[in-house]
């Protein structure tokens, strides 16, 4: 973003103070560009002690402005530099009034309620209270000097009094615009700025950092969702327990940065492997569970985990000396085997260690066969 350019990278990393400082900076631009406007305006209708008057107050102004976009970009007080850009922008106002008639005649006196306006956008409502006063008590004050008979200078002139109200009201609408255009603008871009970020956040708390993979928290929450749609379409939801065989062994002797390359490319290729619909997780070292919505036949379970076993074990090439690892695989069906999500979970985890017993191989869960070492245990 271009205002980006205009701010000090110590509030950028700041959110808040980011989107304010990106205000200001716009702010200050839409009013550089007015009084320059003002100024060129000036030197084609205007003559004399007035002229110079009008151009020493958006001289000053202009500088002011300068001044707070270098002090914005090397230092990063935010607070200070809206401050002060407030209080030139009212003193700029009230140099205007005190050279033309004063606060009852002056065509720069509605100008009075941007500053109080910038004091509530850019930092608080109780500082845009405190600037509310005080540009209130100013202006009380002029208007009283002017009711007890106090002159104020006259130096614009009469011919063209009326075209210069008009020109500051027009200033004031084109002002107010401005900003509030801005102002909408750089919201809806925090907006987006902070739903990225949060869906950034919870991207990271519902998955592994290192394969990318639902984790744990997430593969349960979205095992409950597969088995209520179950419920609801009456089709059946399957579970597969995976653990590697062989995955130690690459961490002893390779080291945990090729151990953690077999995972990433284990996960690539289960991702790969199964639809979009399914859900891949990693519960933690080398097990993985997938979740497979709308069974309509057993039979392609039995493909699908086959499957899955030829493309685990294949070599994974971006390891040194291309090892590879094979993986149990153990297969719990919701409703047949168990109508409880912990239930299913546990049948999926004992197939799985079935399944261990001959390494590189897949088991369905049996109830029958879990009866019977229940029994034996009992």
């Amino acid at each position: 973003m271009i205002l980006d350019s205009c701010i000090n990278s110590n509030l950028q990393k700041n959110a808040e103070l980011l989107y304010k400082a990106r205000v200001l900076t716009a702010i200050i631009c839409v009013y550089f560009t007015i009084i320059t406007a003002v100024i060129l305006w000036l030197f084609f209708s205007h003559q004399g002690l007035g002229l110079k008057a009008a151009l020493l107050i958006c001289g000053g102004l202009q500088l002011a402005y300068v001044c707070a976009l270098i002090l914005l970009k090397t230092k990063g007080l935010f607070s200070l530099v809206a401050n002060f850009t407030i209080a030139m922008t009212a003193i700029g106002i009230a140099g205007g009034i005190l050279i033309s008639g004063g606060p009852l005649t002056a065509p720069a006196t509605p100008m009075s309620i941007l500053p109080i306006t910038m004091a509530f956008v850019l930092i608080n409502k109780r500082t845009g209270l405190i600037w509310t006063q005080i540009i209130l008590v100013a202006h009380a004050s002029l208007m009283a000097m002017q009711v007890y008979d106090f002159k104020f200078p006259q130096m614009l002139s009469d011919d063209i009094l009326e075209l210069q109200h008009m020109v500051h009201w027009l200033i004031i609408y084109c002002a107010m615009t401005g900003l509030m255009v801005v102002y909408d603008t750089l919201n809806s871009r925090l907006k987006l700025e902070l739903t990225s970020e949060r869906s950034k956040f919870q991207h990271m708390a519902s998955h592994d950092p290192l394969t990318n993979l639902a984790n744990r928290l997430q593969f349960d929450d979205n095992l409950s969702q597969s088995l209520s749609r179950s419920d609801r379409h009456g089709k059946s939801t399957a579970l597969f327990f995976l653990d590697l065989d062989g995955f130690k062994p690459i961490n002893d002797t390779l080291g945990h940065d090729a151990g953690d390359a077999v995972l990433q490319e284990i996960a690539k290729r289960l991702t790969e492997n199964v639809r979009d619909m399914d859900t891949v997780a990693r519960l933690g070292g080398d097990e993985f569970a997938i979740i497979l919505e709308d069974i309509a036949n057993t039979d392609d379970l039995v493909k699908i985990a086959e499957k899955l076993l030829a493309i685990i074990d294949s070599p994974i090439l971006d390891v040194k000396s291309q090892p590879s690892v094979s993986a149990s695989l153990g297969i719990a069906l919701y409703p047949q085997h168990c109508q409880e999500k912990l239930a299913l979970i546990k049948c999926a985890d004992i197939a799985m260690y079935q399944a261990k017993v001959k390494k590189n191989h897949w088991m369905m869960f049996k109830p029958e066969t879990n009866r019977q070492e229940e029994s034996l245990m009992a």
